[in-house]
């Protein structure tokens, strides 16, 4: 009804802009009448998408957030993604730290943060103009171009549930556990269908093809991303510590072991110490640098967890609760964390100070 009273509005007052062509505030006639019209058109929806659209906006907020962070943890080389894996309850360094992580030297998170941007701003962007267009003084510019970031946003969600479709197929490849991959591809796969849900100008069926296409287009990017690192064809990654290579081995150590690093690994040896680690793990290269050839290779600390790396003890590692890399397990309690010899001659002290208890 709101829609025929609009046309019947327009068609009346159309002939008299031949006789009075501008408004005596100066504003052109015709202008505001599409102005007028076009306000009436949105206000006559017969469904209002705003919840909708802010709920997408929220939740790629949230991954927006997540996905800065590990951003920044590849690239600063930080702890805080051991803290944040295991806070998850899994040992996502597992993939997150890979060589499946990352495009040549730009991190795959990076790429996902740039998505999540994009779709919070296609989200919020027909608010906005709704908000522009109820001003008196509005042209609705920004209202004409409502049916594009629709368009845009049901491709991208699409290519970005797609992709984390991929990623999930990985992860059981892998037999890997990542909650953080997992809360990004729910993330991912919520933001689709809430963006499905949203009034459409269009038929079910265009829609369907948008939405295909931007999934095609990913899961093919996926697939040979996925099969070129996979194949060692990708060129290896500046957040590999110095050393590695493709082929499952962990760098050798270079460092000798000094007199203070011999005790600390007589100490850890009669403490039935084992190091957990993953061959791409830079700070488990790291924490062999430390100890120095002659303390890693008289005890053997090391097990490796990464179900790609030569002589992997993967399932050892997920039973004995391994949720980040490296991760020492002294006296039967889990210790995470690259450690330099001063901190492990502290953990050493506190560890034969305290009751002597096995963690369940």
């Amino acid at each position: 009804a709101m829609d025929a009273f609009s046309i019947l509005l327009v068609g009346l007052l159309a002939p008299s802009t031949a006789v009075l062509p501008h408004a005596p505030g100066g504003a052109s006639r015709p202008s505001m009448i599409r102005a007028r019209s076009a306000r009436m058109a949105m206000n006559a929806a017969p469904t209002d998408d705003s919840s909708q659209r802010m709920a997408v906006g929220a939740l790629a907020a949230v991954g927006a957030a997540e996905t800065a962070v590990i951003t920044a943890d590849k690239l600063w080389d930080s702890n805080f993604l051991d803290g944040l894996c295991s806070a998850a309850g899994g040992g996502c360094t597992d993939l997150l730290r890979s060589q499946w992580a990352a495009v040549g030297d730009v991190p795959l998170s990076a790429l996902g943060f740039v998505a999540y941007v994009a779709a919070a701003a296609l989200a919020l962007a027909p608010l906005v103009a709704r908000r522009d267009a109820d001003r008196p003084d509005s042209d609705v510019r920004g209202a004409e171009r409502v049916p594009m970031t629709s368009d845009g946003l049901l491709v991208l969600t699409s290519a970005m549930a797609g992709f984390s479709a991929c990623l999930m197929g990985l992860l059981v490849y892998l037999r890997e556990v990542c909650p953080l991959c997992i809360l990004s591809a729910a993330l991912s796969a919520t933001i689709f269908l809430l963006t499905w849900g949203l009034p459409s100008s269009r038929s079910r069926t265009e829609d369907a093809v948008l939405a295909g296409c931007g999934a095609a287009v990913s899961a093919a990017a996926a697939a040979i991303l996925f099969l070129a690192n996979g194949a060692g064809l990708g060129g290896g990654s500046q957040f590999r510590y110095s050393g590695f290579g493709d082929d499952g081995m962990p760098p050798a150590v270079e460092s000798h072991s000094t007199p203070r690093a011999l005790r600390i690994g007589q100490q850890l040896a009669e403490r039935d110490a084992t190091m957990f680690g993953a061959w791409w793990c830079s700070h488990c290269a790291g924490q062999k640098e430390a100890l120095g050839q002659e303390v890693m290779e008289k005890y053997h600390f090391y097990v490796e967890c990464s179900s790609d790396g030569v002589d992997s003890e993967a399932d050892a590692c997920r039973e004995a609760g391994v949720k980040g890399y490296p991760t020492w397990r002294i006296n039967g309690m889990l210790f995470p964390g690259e450690k330099d010899l001063g901190e492990m001659e502290e953990l050493l002290k506190a560890i034969d100070q305290a009751p002597t208890s096995k963690q369940p």
